[in-house]
């Protein structure tokens, strides 16, 4: 663990170099943010995404970033309004929809949630479509509606199995999203 700290902060070290020398690439901050929120110094990430949208209000991957971090720092109003701010860059953005639908589902706002999970679910062209099944599943299963739920979270595993089997999920990947699917479904 420590050695994996000292390689961040050397990582982040020389991210913040560039910045200095080149600080007009917005790829640089949005490294520099996703490092610090890998480490978890959430204000300093937030710092970061706010001085990259205040040189470009139009960077949608900089409003996602931000609203990922409010959502994990469980400051869901903020999570939300970041989104939507991508949402409105590019409408349609999976990984700003995947947001919104958490944030609905953890204000308990279900159908909400629901509605915005099965749109990314059927996007095929989604990275997410994996992650926002399992959540549908979660979904489905607090309305109490058991069989859609279980549904949901077997075609989850068994497309995480076959994306395992093509080598497209790192291991402990696959292991830890295969663990997830079959907790839930032994609390069935």
């Amino acid at each position: 663990v420590q050695k994996q700290m000292a390689q961040n902060d050397a990582a982040l070290a020389s991210f913040r170099q560039a910045i200095s020398a080149r600080h007009e690439l917005p790829v640089v901050r949005l490294m520099i943010a996703n490092l610090l929120k890998t480490g978890k110094d959430f204000s300093g990430a937030i710092d970061i995404l706010r001085e990259e949208l205040a040189i470009r209000p139009d960077n949608k991957d900089a409003h996602v970033n931000l609203a990922q971090i409010y959502e994990r720092m469980n400051r869901l109003d903020e999570a939300a309004a970041s989104a939507r701010a991508a949402l409105q860059i590019q409408p349609g953005h999976t990984g700003a929809n995947l947001i919104l639908a958490h944030v609905a589902r953890r204000q308990e706002n279900y159908l909400e949630a629901e509605k915005l999970y099965r749109d990314i679910v059927t996007n095929p062209d989604s990275p997410d479509t994996q992650q926002a099944r399992a959540h549908l599943a979660h979904v489905l299963d607090r309305q109490g509606r058991y069989e859609e739920a279980f549904e949901q979270s077997n075609i989850c595993m068994t497309r995480w199995k076959r994306l395992a089997a093509k080598r497209k999920l790192f291991p402990e990947t696959y292991l830890s999203l295969l663990q997830d699917c079959s907790d839930w479904l032994d609390t069935r």
